[in-house]
């Protein structure tokens, strides 16, 4: 009996010894085993897009453009060419945008959300319509970008301020105010983009924007 008790705690040592020799092969569900082929896991992809696309005089113009879903195909808009800050982008239909001033000066408004202390730079953008049919501004949207690579700015909000509404007849024109928060070691190299639907591509500004 002696012997027969010994053989058998022999072989149950080897057969726990053999289980724990399998058990580190183990791994988890879905995860690749030391072994394993690195082929056989697919490498991450890394997004590439550009935040900007070039223009007229080799200036960089913020990129996309607003998405509206009434909007007609790319190659059915209306484009002009891109203006600095001291002329004026004139579309082929008789459609001019331009601004007409830049202000600085520092944010003293309080409150929520305010940028107090921060600079300001207000762009006053005057559409002129010498077209023959009225234009919609109640879709206006100006952005400002800055730098080198180009970042978006903070749109300053003012009680002063109106956005453009309604439209414009032929022969009128309508300005307003946009602001917004520009480190001013950058006003020397601003994009500002006016994107206001229909038929028309986004007009642009660009160059040294400072008063």
């Amino acid at each position: 009996m002696r012997k027969w008790s010994m053989t058998g705690i022999a072989v149950l040592v080897i057969v726990a010894v053999a289980g724990c020799s399998s058990a580190a092969q183990l791994t988890p569900s879905g995860t690749p085993s030391p072994t394993s082929s690195p082929s056989t896991v697919a490498p991450t992809p890394t997004p590439t897009h550009s935040s900007t696309t070039p223009v007229a005089s080799g200036q960089p113009t913020p990129a996309p453009a607003v998405i509206r879903s009434d909007a007609p195909p790319a190659s059915d808009l209306v484009s002009a060419r891109a203006a600095t800050f001291t002329t004026a982008v004139s579309y082929p239909t008789g459609l001019v945008v331009r601004v007409d001033s830049i202000k600085q000066q520092t944010i003293t408004a309080q409150g929520p959300g305010a940028l107090t202390g921060k600079p300001s730079t207000t762009f006053t953008i005057r559409f002129t319509n010498n077209s023959t049919k009225a234009v919609d501004l109640s879709q206006v949207v100006v952005s400002a970008f800055f730098g080198r690579p180009q970042q978006p700015s903070e749109p300053v909000y003012t009680g002063g301020q109106n956005d453009f509404s309604g439209t414009l007849a032929p022969g009128r024109s309508m300005a307003t105010g946009y602001a917004f928060s520009i480190p001013v070691q950058q006003l020397g190299s601003v994009t500002l983009t006016v994107d206001f639907g229909g038929i028309y591509k986004p007009a642009v500004f660009y160059g040294a924007a400072r008063s």
